[in-house]
């Protein structure tokens, strides 16, 4: 199982969902509400931690999605298909990335974000929002650059 030092909130029960799993989440069409989340055992949450959509298919991580989620407290959102490419993949969220780090004082460049994963890119681009403060965007640029 996979955290960030800078997910510090997310603890090491995983009372919170890490960045990594709402991707993974993101990919195959589902939200969980942060009680049907801790709802789920340490093991589950490792499971969805651990499971990638891309590598044993996106079918499979959403039955387990369902299956772990099914008699929980809190309802499993279904969400709309993601374009392609994904969101977090797009010139727009370059964009935004390499604006907001700038703003924050840490600009990340065009060749430093190409060589990025889809992983890290994803959690730039939501750490990127313009509701987020810059403290967690600095924080993940400096772990994941």
């Amino acid at each position: 199982m996979h955290t960030f030092g800078f997910e510090t909130e997310i603890g090491e029960d995983l009372a919170l969902m890490p960045l990594g799993v709402r991707r993974k989440l993101d990919i195959v069409g589902l939200k969980f509400p942060l009680e049907t989340w801790q709802a789920l055992s340490f093991e589950e949450r490792c499971r969805l931690c651990e499971e990638e959509p891309d590598a044993t298919g996106v079918a499979r991580y959403a039955q387990l999605a369902h299956t772990l989620a099914e008699g929980r407290p809190g309802q499993l959102f279904v969400l709309p298909a993601l374009p392609s490419p994904r969101p977090w993949a797009t010139e727009e969220a370059k964009a935004r990335v390499l604006a907001r780090s700038l703003e924050a004082g840490k600009a990340v460049s065009a060749e430093a974000w190409e060589s990025l994963g889809d992983e890290a890119r994803y959690i730039l681009w939501r750490l990127s929002e313009v509701r987020r403060g810059p403290q967690k965007l600095l924080a993940a640029l400096e772990e994941l650059l």
